[in-house]
């Protein structure tokens, strides 16, 4: 099986399944708190963030944590949710993010539009 037909598997089962281990629930004040981890990983030539895609409900709060592997920076962008970060090379940063509205949005490298993009799932 090649990566990238994992990488795809991967995203199908977070899709269906849920995130499995990449969602930990922290209590906060009484409310739960998800921290998903995003990796920024290249798969036959095309580098991704893996998972590619996120399920979220209307008005569900998510900080991701982004973790890029390579020397370069690289961009996490979705533009219906006013989200554009930089991820220096080497480094981490978590972002918060949460939608009003729902519908499938596009998450993409705003640094380099040939990478592979993702997508943001908000449901009801």
């Amino acid at each position: 099986m090649t990566l990238r037909l994992m990488a795809c598997g991967m995203a199908v089962m977070i899709a269906i399944g849920g995130f499995g281990g990449l969602v930990r629930l922290h209590p906060t004040a009484g409310a739960m708190t998800k921290t998903v981890t995003f990796l920024n990983v290249e798969l036959d030539g095309s580098r991704i963030w893996l998972p590619g895609v996120l399920v979220l409900k209307r008005g569900e709060e998510v900080t991701v944590k982004l973790i890029n592997k390579h020397k370069d920076p690289h961009g996490f962008a979705i533009d219906e949710l006013k989200v554009q970060v930089i991820v220096d090379g080497a480094s981490t940063k978590d972002v918060t993010l949460k939608s009003a509205r729902t519908g499938t949005f596009r998450l993409y490298c705003h640094l380099h539009p040939a990478h592979v993009g993702g997508q943001i799932i908000v449901n009801p």
